[in-house]
């Protein structure tokens, strides 16, 4: 079915996919990759465009896709919520990160010591996030990155970079950043997750990000996550009694992992290096080093992945 919608002062052009009709489309394969179907005359014509030009979609909940002439933003850009019924405050931001909302006006009858002090601490694990107004009774939550472009490779890059800070810390006994660094680590996870959830609903934003396939979003939210590991494992070692050839163990696996992200060698050559490094299982030691190892195989096999989807789809 196809209908035109009027929101905003934008024209919208809607494919229902669900009802089939007289005014249809046929899908017609573009190479070996791709699929295209045409637009109707009348509506290139009213709205002035021409070969070349860009048009967006964006895919709703019911199974149509909008077309429109400008890039469509986000609507949930903003929320407003009383916290006084709500029982986990912190999950509720969590999510609000993932989601890209960008604007969170907190309000409440009466002041809340404990409530406060859950906002105030997840706030400081959302990388991006700050407090900008706060009084007893309303808390004002804002983004505040919306003009500075984030990529996945340029966070994947920069947690990388992190967990070297992290291992160097610890060997030196610097706890304190490698406290710091630890938990900057976990921002950048959440960061990631932000980043790839908007990368489902904008094709732009994909393209800006490498993401060729939608299948290449989970595989690289699961390299974040296991980033993030990898980070909690490395941080366990504040906790025991480390041994010099230890943290030269986690050096020899983090420079796999950095041949891979940083320098795009061979994930096969790289995998079979990571399968020579001896894993012992005997001690605490070798269980935080077996769990750095089994992490970073995951990051291999998820890159793997990612160029197998690129190079053959």
């Amino acid at each position: 079915m196809l209908s035109t919608v009027y929101s905003k002062h934008k024209i919208y052009i809607v494919y229902n996919f669900n009802i089939i009709m007289n005014n249809s489309r046929s899908i017609q394969k573009v190479g070996d990759r791709s699929y295209a179907i045409s637009l109707p005359k009348e509506w290139i014509i009213a709205n002035k465009l021409k070969e070349k030009d860009n048009i967006f979609f964006e895919r709703t909940k019911d199974n149509k896709i909008l077309f429109s002439t400008q890039k469509m933003q986000n609507e949930n850009k903003s929320i407003t919520i009383s916290t006084d019924a709500m029982s986990n405050i912190a999950e509720f931001i969590m999510l609000c990160y993932v989601k890209s909302i960008d604007n969170i006006i907190l309000t409440s009858k009466t002041f809340n010591y404990e409530k406060t002090k859950k906002i105030r601490e997840i706030v400081t694990h959302l990388e991006g996030y700050n407090i900008i107004f706060e009084d007893e009774k309303t808390i004002k939550i804002a983004f505040m990155f919306n003009d500075i472009k984030i990529t996945t490779p340029q966070t994947i890059k920069r947690m990388f970079y992190l967990l070297k800070i992290l291992l160097e810390s610890i060997e030196n006994n610097d706890l304190k950043t490698a406290a710091e660094t630890e938990n900057a680590i976990d921002r950048l996870y959440h960061l990631s997750k932000r980043i790839l959830l908007s990368c489902i609903r904008d094709i732009e934003l994909r393209k800006e990000n490498n993401i060729n396939n939608d299948e290449d979003i989970f595989f690289t939210k699961d390299v974040f996550k296991k980033l993030e590991g990898i980070g909690d494992s490395i941080y366990e070692l504040t906790e025991i009694n480390y041994k010099k050839e230890d943290i030269d163990r986690i050096r020899k696996i983090l420079s796999i992992i950095e041949s891979i992200i940083i320098e795009n060698k061979s994930v096969e050559q790289e995998l079979a290096k990571l399968k020579n490094i001896p894993n012992k299982h005997s001690t605490r030691n070798d269980l935080i080093i077996g769990k750095i190892s089994d992490r970073a195989k995951d990051i291999i096999e998820n890159m793997m992945s990612i160029e197998f989807n690129k190079k053959y789809f």
